[in-house]
């Protein structure tokens, strides 16, 4: 584990999907706090600069979440934390099946075993979808006891 510079341990934090709406959230509440010494956004696509007020805390990094060499790559610290948002949405899904597949849910795949092959205690968060649950005909509520009934390739996927 890194030390921070005020003696803390400190973190690498892996984003997937990192330059969505929640991942750059995410990367901007984290790179307010300490303990974290390494913010990686990681997309298929990145703009050719940090986020504006992020340049010196993150490093945008584009490639593919189904290249599991890669993804290897990025999971390289026994202290590292995932926040898993990558994933190909609805009308992507729809259009191309086969590409939500290997994002979706082969990509995770990809990180999982990427954490799982390391020694320390690597977390991850996992963002889901209500999508899971159905379209129009979705229950009120949402429970950990509600069967999910996906009807698009984003909430199968």
């Amino acid at each position: 584990m890194f030390v921070g510079a005020k003696g803390r341990c400190a973190l690498k934090i892996l984003i997937t999907g990192g330059c969505g709406f929640l991942g750059l959230g995410i990367a901007r509440a984290l790179a307010g706090r300490g303990g974290v010494d390494s913010i990686v956004m990681f997309d298929a696509v990145v703009p050719d600069a940090a986020p504006e007020g992020l340049e010196a805390q993150v490093e945008m990094v584009a490639g593919d979440i189904s290249d599991r060499d890669r993804v290897f790559d990025l999971v390289d610290r026994d202290d590292i934390r995932v926040f898993h948002l990558a994933s190909v949405v609805s009308a992507g899904g729809e259009k191309d099946f086969d590409l939500a597949m290997r994002v979706n849910l082969y990509g995770g795949l990809n990180v999982l075993d990427a954490l799982k092959a390391r020694s320390g205690a690597p977390r991850i968060v996992f963002a889901s979808s209500l999508a899971v649950f159905g379209g129009a005909d979705m229950p009120g509520s949402v429970t950990d006891m509600t069967r999910p009934i996906p009807q698009t390739t984003y909430g199968m996927t």
